[in-house]
C-alpha cells in the first residue's frame, strides 16, 4: 500500500500541539513547517505524474513540480502551485536557517496553507493516497 502523504500534513498539525510548553519548541516548529511542506510537495509530485503523465527528468525536482502547477491553464493547479512555493520557501528557511525566527502563528499559517492546497486537489478529484 502506498504511504498517505497527508499524514505528514497530520503530523504538521501534532508538532505545533506538542510544541507549546516544550523545551523544544523552535524544533518542533521548525519541523512542522518542513512536513507541511513536503506533504504537499509529494501529493503534487504524484498528482502530476498519475493524472497528468508528467514526470521530472529536471535535476531541480522542487522547483520542477512547483513552475509546472503555477504555469497551468488550471487555475486550481496554478493555485496549488502559489501554496507550494510559499510552504517551499518557509521550509528552506526552518530546515537552513540558523537565524530564522519562527512562531506557531508562522507554523500555523504554514498549516493553513497546505490544507488550502489539499482542499484545491480534492477539487480536481484527487484521491490522496
Amino acid at each position: 500500500m502506498s504511504f498517505c502523504w497527508e499524514n505528514y500534513i497530520d503530523l504538521s498539525e501534532e508538532l505545533i500541539n506538542l510544541a507549546q510548553n516544550n523545551p523544544m519548541e523552535k524544533a518542533f516548529l521548525r519541523t512542522s513547517i518542513s512536513r507541511a511542506y513536503y506533504g504537499v510537495f509529494c501529493i503534487a509530485r504524484n498528482y502530476l505524474k498519475n493524472n497528468k503523465n508528467i514526470t521530472n527528468s529536471s535535476p531541480e525536482p522542487h522547483k520542477f513540480v512547483i513552475e509546472t502547477l503555477k504555469n497551468s491553464q488550471d487555475n486550481s493547479e496554478q493555485i496549488i502551485g502559489q501554496y507550494l512555493a510559499t510552504l517551499r520557501k518557509e521550509r528552506n528557511l526552518a530546515d537552513y536557517e540558523d537565524n530564522y525566527q519562527v512562531t506557531t502563528n508562522k507554523a500555523n499559517l504554514m498549516l493553513i496553507s497546505a490544507n488550502q492546497a489539499l482542499n484545491f486537489f480534492q477539487t480536481l478529484g484527487v484521491n490522496i493516497l
